[in-house]
């Protein structure tokens, strides 16, 4: 009968280390960068400036001026809801043959939820096609890339903040560490009745912790260092 109860044992806390390794790889690898890892613009603000207001029966719109230098060639953008989703299209300059332009997007809590990136050859059309955005979107700035061979702009950087890259390295190695405890209490009981001796669970967390955080920081100066993107 002991010994059943120990198989039961150790079959329940292999159990609970493989599903703390997936959660701990589904929060690291993808809720916390979603969550907390959000891109900013670095430099000098996008200056549009919204114009006014439409509803009509199969939605709404607002109609937005992109920043002064870009007027020239993209006069206007309207962001516009039809049967419920979302989009933007602009109105251009008809001397212009070819635009290229980024959307960000923004939700209600002014976080960069996407950044869109259009090409588009207009043969003489005054109207952009509508691009289809997140259905988040509460609002969107467009940076115009380049026009022809008339405007091209300075080159604009997605960066993370600092806050933001050390909550995400100390989540991670607390994340980590709890996984790693559990693995260790699963080992423990695996080869209790080995000669081989294996920390106990307070001194392992501590341990992985420690892991945790080296690699929670260098996955956090990546972000900071090299994951950043430029916009054009």
């Amino acid at each position: 009968m002991n010994d059943f109860v120990t198989v039961i044992e150790i079959l329940l806390s292999g159990m609970i280390a493989v599903s703390g390794i997936f959660i701990a790889y589904i929060l690291i690898a993808f809720y916390f960068p979603r969550s907390i890892m959000r891109p900013k613009l670095s430099g000098e603000p996008i200056r549009d400036r919204g114009l006014k207001k439409y509803v009509y029966e199969d939605g709404r719109g607002v109609v937005y001026e992109p920043e002064i230098p870009a007027r020239k060639y993209i006069k206007q953008y309207l962001l516009f809801t039809k049967d419920g989703s979302k989009y933007v299209k602009c109105m251009v300059n008809p001397q212009v043959r070819y635009v290229s332009y980024s959307v960000l997007v923004f939700n209600n809590k002014n976080k960069l939820i996407d950044v869109i990136s259009v090409e588009e050859q207009l043969k003489g059309e005054t109207m952009t096609r509508a691009i289809p955005l997140d259905r988040d979107t509460s609002y969107v700035s467009l940076v115009l890339k380049k026009a022809d061979n008339m405007y091209v702009r300075e080159r604009m950087r997605l960066d993370y903040s600092y806050v933001s890259c050390a909550i995400y390295g100390v989540l991670s190695a607390l994340v980590t560490a709890i996984s790693g405890m559990l693995i260790n209490s699963f080992v423990r009981k695996l080869f209790s009745a080995s000669k081989v001796k294996f920390p106990p669970n307070s001194e392992a967390f501590w341990q992985f912790l420690l892991v945790g955080l080296v690699f929670g920081g260098v996955v956090a100066l990546l972000y900071k260092l090299k994951y950043r993107k430029g916009i054009n």
